[in-house]
């Protein structure tokens, strides 16, 4: 049976470009370190950071009730330090989004929210007919689940330089992946705002996301479609480039972020081959269920000796 595996990373690079879901999936490339824009890697690691100590933080609430409210904010504190060291964080950085996550944690304190699960994976099959032969799982970690008055509520955590556009988050295949896979018909997608203009009670804000089962039904044939989609082009090796997906903005920059247009202007053949072996590296396969398998370790021996 042809089983195609999908989270909403994987379908957003599927949906904007086949030829870039190969070269990032399949071929497993990436650019090179030196390579790299250090802005734009600086920014990734700084998410990077802000995740890893919001996940010790739920984690210490949830499984060490008798540590107080402020002991697990040091102790996210310093795994963050920790961690921000192995990211090559300068200490400029690291302590600037330290200062946010403090500001955070402490704006909402005394809150109705109950941590339940943090980072909770999930693999679920989405579609699975014998007669074709096909099935499809769709797998992700929501990074928070809480307990609210009106019941169980999915969170993701979304750290910004400016205010998110809540009519926008609504549409995103991530959260409403969330959704189906969680059977909620309503999502929280917490902005952790990092503008130091702003009041606290600016600059943290949870956008709630309603969904009909209709919606959540027509998301489901839509990634049904695309998981078709890939099967084909697995099946055939072909990987048709989408250029519309290249259009420049005014200012010179790529609508959708793209590593790999140096390979697109290049001839196909030995000229394009030259071009992924010298400024291309493999990278590790991806999956949502593995990425934190390093700071998975060191939280359990912090849990246990906290």
């Amino acid at each position: 049976m042809d089983n195609i595996v999908l989270d909403s990373q994987m379908l957003n690079a599927l949906s904007s470009c086949g030829f870039r879901f190969n070269l990032s999936y399949i071929q497993r490339l990436g650019p090179k370190a030196e390579m790299q824009d250090p802005s734009k890697v600086a920014l990734l690691e700084s998410g990077d950071l802000l995740h890893a100590v919001f996940k010790v933080f739920y984690t210490l609430r949830i499984e060490r009730p008798d540590l107080s409210y402020s002991r697990c904010i040091d102790l996210a504190c310093n795994f963050g330090r920790t961690y921000a060291i192995k990211l090559n964080q300068t200490l400029d950085e690291s302590e600037d989004i330290l200062f946010h996550a403090v500001e955070y944690f402490k704006f909402y304190e005394g809150e109705i929210w109950v941590p339940k699960h943090v980072e909770k994976p999930f693999a679920e099959t989405l579609y699975e007919s014998a007669e074709d032969n096909f099935r499809v799982v769709y797998d992700g970690i929501v990074d928070l689940v809480v307990d609210t008055p009106a019941g169980l509520l999915g969170v993701d955590h979304k750290k910004s330089s400016r205010k998110l556009d809540g009519s926008g988050l609504v549409l995103a295949n991530q959260f409403k992946g969330y959704a189906w896979a969680l059977n909620m018909r309503h999502f929280v997608v917490n902005e952790v705002g990092v503008q130091k203009t702003k009041k606290p009670a600016d600059r943290f804000l949870r956008h709630t996301l309603l969904y009909t089962d209709e919606i959540i039904e027509e998301w489901r044939k839509n990634v049904i479609y695309r998981a078709q989609e890939l099967a084909f082009f697995l099946k055939n090796n072909t990987w048709p480039q989408n250029f519309a997906s290249c259009k420049m903005t005014p200012d010179g920059q790529y609508q959708i972020a793209c590593n790999y247009t140096e390979i697109c202007k290049t001839d196909p053949g030995k000229p394009r081959d030259f071009v992924k072996m010298e400024f291309y590296a493999e990278k590790p396969e991806w999956s949502p269920q593995t990425r934190d398998v390093e700071i998975d370790a060191i939280m359990a021996e912090l849990v246990q000796s906290a």
